[in-house]
């Protein structure tokens, strides 16, 4: 059965301020979950950054950083502090690990998690305001952040990385399904290989990879650079302002227009549809 673990055998403070303004409040926890087999692990915070790198076999040590400020809900900073940390929202059941956000009543606390957990994981990383660092665990990943970067490297299998503020970065081992969104910031891939979609509302797209599914790539406002080296794929690519360049020569059929161009690249293969409102379109 699922349990709650309000407190822990490891290190828990909470630590009020001196050295801080007044009506703040820090506070600090940590715990070390054993495991046996592969791990899905599920993080969600309501303001704070995720970082979540490769650790031991075995186990997931989890650490929070936790801040507050202000009154909120007729409770001083101190005050919510303890109380997240009376009750942090840990849950095991089995191999599945969920990190949930904070209780009702202990809002306008951030809690910046570090957090290590074997290769191989599973991970689902949510936070409302903050960056997400997730690296190494070579497993499939779904990220999301309100207002803040995001950084994934090494991951495979499905990856999806949304963003509503804030650019995406991705080092990818081979990953074979890709989703990234970003309404307002830049999105960079490397390491696709397999269907993909990524959409920028406003911000540069450079993907790297080898389309071995179909690809639909799209900004509303900046760049797009593909390199797929000597990949086969048919191309539609579209801009409303801008020049379409191909280093791989196009196959075409009929009259091509200088913003829309489509044909066959190195005898075809998936579709790699691209669609641009302003700005150039590079394939390399």
């Amino acid at each position: 059965m699922p349990r709650w673990t309000p407190r822990f055998a490891s290190a828990l403070a909470v630590v009020l301020t001196l050295t801080l303004p007044a009506h703040a409040a820090i506070g600090n926890f940590a715990r070390t979950l054993r495991v046996s087999g592969p791990v899905v692990l599920r993080v969600d915070t309501e303001s704070g950054s995720i970082h979540v790198a490769v650790g031991p076999a075995g186990e997931v040590r989890i650490v929070g950083h936790l801040h507050a400020f202000g009154v909120a809900y007729g409770q001083p900073a101190a005050d919510r502090v303890r109380r997240v940390l009376d009750q942090v929202p840990i849950r095991q059941a089995g191999n599945t690990i969920t990190i949930a956000r904070q209780l009702k009543g202990t809002s306008n606390v951030t809690i910046d998690y570090e957090i290590t957990a074997p290769i191989g994981t599973q991970l689902e990383a949510s936070t409302g305001d903050g960056n997400l660092r997730l690296s190494g665990l070579g497993g499939p990943v779904k990220a999301f952040t309100g207002s803040g970067n995001i950084q994934a490297t090494g991951f495979t299998g499905r990856v999806q990385l949304r963003c509503e503020s804030g650019g995406i970065h991705a080092d990818l081992a081979g990953a074979n399904d890709v989703m990234a969104h970003s309404s307002d910031g830049a999105i960079h891939i490397r390491g696709v290989n397999g269907p993909l979609l990524a959409d920028a509302g406003s911000g540069d797209v450079r993907i790297a990879g080898r389309p071995a599914g179909d690809w639909l790539v799209h900004t509303g406002y900046g760049e797009v650079t593909l390199r797929v080296g000597d990949a086969g794929f048919v191309l539609d690519a579209t801009t409303g302002s801008g020049w379409i360049d191909s280093q791989p020569a196009i196959s075409t059929h009929g009259r091509q227009e200088r913003r829309h161009v489509t044909g066959t690249v190195n005898g075809g293969g998936a579709t790699v549809r691209v669609d641009v409102g302003a700005g150039d379109i590079e394939i390399r």
